[in-house]
């Protein structure tokens, strides 16, 4: 039970990070919305990579079938907000 609390928080921690990271890049740099969607990108592709190892050691590697949808989720929802 630890185990999937200490993951939840990560993935919140992840989220957080990254929209204090968009909140800079829009009101301290002006990015425009391709700007910011590469920024986006640069930020999340390593956490999507990463969770394929993180789910193999911890989980069986059962985590990156939901880590990528909701990375895909998170993508598609940001189009409709930039």
């Amino acid at each position: 039970m630890k185990k999937y609390i200490s993951i939840g928080v990560n993935e919140l921690d992840t989220y957080l990070d990254y929209a204090i990271l968009i909140i800079i890049a829009i009101y301290s740099l002006h990015s425009t919305p391709s700007e910011m969607g590469i920024l986006g990108a640069c930020f999340a592709i390593p956490f999507l990579v990463a969770s394929g190892l993180f789910g193999k050691l911890f989980d069986n590697g059962n985590i990156l079938k939901w880590r990528m949808l909701l990375f895909f989720i998170n993508g598609i929802v940001m189009l409709f907000y930039l």
